[in-house]
Order: structure tokens, then sequence, then C-alpha cells
């Protein structure tokens, strides 16, 4: 029962240091901008990671089968296949303010999407977490430097079809990684995610890769590629096969935070007192979803070998881990 009581923490500890992981590599990713146009930049950027993620796959005999990776794949077609093709196609007529806005809502459409795709209902804690790390994003994009002149709805539109299709990428790996290898996972979601971007190379401008034999901004891809695409969908997987997705979700808006931090620190960006705000209610929002896992490892400890709390708003069994519950219980009647 320690290890079903751990294994909710250990997976939101894993959701929080892949945020942290992408946080840095977008850190990075924000500074090679400058040299590389995006949709390039991602490609090169997963070329590095897929190479690194099957080599090591390969190595330690975890590649996915021939019956799994298509069904593997499904996560990488969305994220980052099709998300970041819609979001920064849509970039290419709409503010960047109006990105972070939308991407603020990604946690929202997690939340809703998993009720009825995965039956995850989701309890008071996640509501309120959703609802107060929303606002937080919404504060720390600095939205309220967006302009008088409506954007263009194309670009909107194309931006938020972009946020669902993230959004759909977490609900659907929590559905695979109850059960799959987090690195099989990985591996076929990454040469899935690969296979749509090269699919944009037609449309790239004539001079793309002009500056990608500079072995500075080779390592800056290389590095990037391996945080943000590599070890943060490693640890992303692996912490969704022990908390749900919402739960999850509710945790996604730290990276506007530790990008933010980051930010502050290399680029000597300064923060508005209302992104500071922002930034509070994103800690105050990781902090509630910390205390009910407390209060959830506590209550399992405490119960030993007692029953399941089927109204926890944070029901994180695996399935496997649901029977061999049940098989205890029946035992033990």
């Amino acid at each position: 029962m320690g290890d079903l009581a751990a294994s909710p923490w250990r997976g939101a500890v894993a959701i929080l240091a892949g945020c942290a992981c992408f946080a840095a590599g977008t850190l990075i990713t924000k500074a090679l901008l400058g040299s590389l146009s995006a949709l390039p930049l991602v490609f090169l950027q997963l070329m590095a990671s897929c190479v690194a993620i099957w080599s090591i796959a390969a190595a330690t005999g975890r590649l996915p089968s021939l019956r799994q990776a298509p069904r593997l794949a499904l996560p990488g077609f969305l994220q980052p296949g099709l998300a970041y093709i819609l979001i920064y196609v849509g970039l290419e007529t709409t503010p960047v303010t109006i990105e972070g806005l939308l991407l603020a809502f990604e946690t929202a459409f997690v939340v809703l999407f998993a009720w009825p795709l995965l039956g995850e209902r989701p309890g008071r804690t996640t509501v309120v977490a959703t609802i107060v790390g929303t606002v937080g994003v919404v504060m720390i994009s600095g939205v309220g430097r967006i302009g008088v002149s409506p954007p263009p709805l194309f670009g909107v539109l194309l931006i938020l079809a972009g946020v669902i299709a993230a959004s759909l990428d977490t609900v659907v790996s929590r559905a695979l990684a109850i059960d799959a290898d987090p690195l099989a996972m990985t591996a076929a979601s990454h040469a899935a995610g690969l296979a749509l971007v090269a699919a944009t190379i037609p449309v790239w401008p004539a001079d793309s890769l002009e500056h990608v034999g500079d072995l500075g901004l080779l390592a800056g891809i290389i590095v990037s590629g391996l945080l943000m695409h590599g070890l943060a969908t490693v640890l992303f997987n692996w912490g969704l096969g022990r908390v749900r997705a919402g739960t999850a979700a509710t945790l996604f808006p730290s990276i506007s935070l530790m990008t933010a931090t980051g930010g502050m620190v290399w680029f000597s960006e300064r923060l508005s007192l209302g992104q500071l705000v922002g930034g509070g209610l994103i800690l105050a929002a990781a902090g509630a979803v910390a205390v009910s896992l407390a209060r959830v490892k506590r209550h399992r400890q405490a119960q030993g070998s007692g029953k399941i709390d089927m109204d926890d708003d944070l029901k994180v069994l695996s399935r496997d881990q649901l029977m061999e519950e049940v098989r205890r219980l029946r035992a033990k009647a």
C-alpha cells in the first residue's frame, strides 16, 4: 500500500520536472529564434531528440513493437505535430500576447476533455486549481498589453485549434501511459511528430537552414530539443501513468512561471506587478494540488489495507494497481 500512496506524489514530481525541462528548452529556443524560423527549428529539435530517444530505447530493449507503434504514435501527431504547426502558422498573423492568452486555457481544455473521454470527473481541488492557474497564466503572459485592434480571426482559430490538439495529447497520453512503457511511447510519438512537421518542409523559406552549420547554434538546437521534446516527454508520460490528466494539467501553468523567471534571470526581462501576481496565483494553484496529494497519501497510509475512496479528487491508480487492490480486498473478505 505504501507504493500506491507514494505513486501520485512521484507522478506529480515527474510532471513538475517535465515542466522545468520544457521551460529550460523554451528559454534556449527563444534565443535560437533569431537565427532560425519556428518550424525548421522544431523539426531540427525533434530530429535531435528522436535520434537520442530511439538510440536509448534500442540500447535498453524498450523499442515500441510493430503492433504497439501506431497506437503509441497518436500523441505525437497531436503534439508536437499538429499543435506546433497550427500555433506557429497562426502566429504569422496573430500577436504573441493573443497566443499567451489562448495557451492559458490548455489546462481547462484537458480537464474538460478528460471527463467524457477518460471518465475522470474533476473534483473541487482540480476545478479551483484550474481556474486559479489559468488566471495566473493570463496575467503572467502580459495580456494587458494587447492592442485595441482585434486580432485576425483565422489566426486566432488556428492557435485555438493548436491548443485543443495539445490538450487532447495530454488526454490520449494519459490513456496510453497507464499501461505503456514511457520510453517506447515517447519514441513512437516522436517519430509521428517528426513526420508531420517534415510535411511542412515544402513551404519553408529557401534560406531556412542557412545558419545550421554554426556549432553554437547546432549545440543549442540539440540541447533544447533534448530538454523540450525528449526528457520532458518521457517525464510527462511516466507521470501521466500515475496521476489523472486533470491533476497533471493543473501543474502545466508552472511552465509559464518558470519561463518568466528564467527570462528575468538570463534575458534581464522585467515583470510587471500584474505578472508577479499571476506568478503567485500559479504557485497557489500548484500548492493546492500538493496539499491534496498529501491528504490523499496520508489517508491511504492511515487506511493501511482499507478501502479505496472512489470520491477521491485525485484517483490515480493504474489498471494493474486497481486490480491488485481489488484482489487484496477480496482475499481479506
